[in-house]
């Protein structure tokens, strides 16, 4: 690369979406440099970046390599920071079908990120949770369809450390959406009734 046009006006960090999952758009001040051991450009913020926050680095197509040669095209780099025990965060799967609220103080690991997965294929985690439901108390008992979920919690940074049986200090929030026609949940067989959902992990 050239050192040259590694200048500072050519890296733009910008935040989009802050720890609740609320899309913002609040730019990171910063320096950029030239590593000439790694050979890399290096962009440093001038302040520390906040967790479960999702960032955007913006690099112009001004840089160029040793040959003078500029990139073809601006590019973007996007990442979402660790998430830290200290703050509170809203998460979601890839196609935000599912949200999970969790409170600061919720998790004792110090990081730690969720991995969810909307489609699972987790017949006997469905068993294990319907088994804890006392005899007699449902009637009728059947997991509505596009409703289940795998929720995994890893200590530390990816792909970090599954943690077995985790512990919650404060109550957990989990929204599932559903679609239903007067009071009918879409697609059930025989049909149920919104009124008698219900989430069993």
């Amino acid at each position: 690369m050239d050192p040259s046009t590694i200048q500072t006006a050519a890296f733009v960090l910008e935040a989009t979406k802050n720890n609740l999952g609320v899309s913002i758009s609040e730019i990171t001040t910063g320096t950029a440099s030239y590593d000439a051991g790694l050979r890399k450009a290096v962009f440093t913020p001038s302040q520390k970046l906040l967790p479960n926050y999702t960032y955007r680095l913006f690099i112009s197509s001004s840089v160029k390599d040793s040959f003078g040669n500029q990139i073809d095209q601006n590019k973007t780099i996007t990442f979402t920071t660790a998430i830290s025990k200290n703050y509170d965060a809203v998460l979601s799967d890839p196609g935000r079908l599912t949200y999970i609220s969790i409170s600061a103080g919720s998790i004792p690991e110090e990081s730690f990120y969720l991995d969810i997965q909307s489609s699972p294929n987790e017949t006997g985690a469905i068993k294990q949770a319907f088994e804890k439901v006392p005899n007699g108390s449902v009637p009728f008992l059947a997991a509505a369809p596009g409703t289940v979920r795998s929720v995994k919690l890893y200590s530390g940074s990816f792909p970090g450390t599954l943690v077995e049986n985790p512990r919650f200090a404060i109550p957990v929030s989990v929204t599932i959406p559903y679609t239903e026609e007067n009071g009918i949940v879409s697609g059930t067989n025989p049909p149920v009734h919104e009124s008698t959902l219900a989430i069993y992990c």
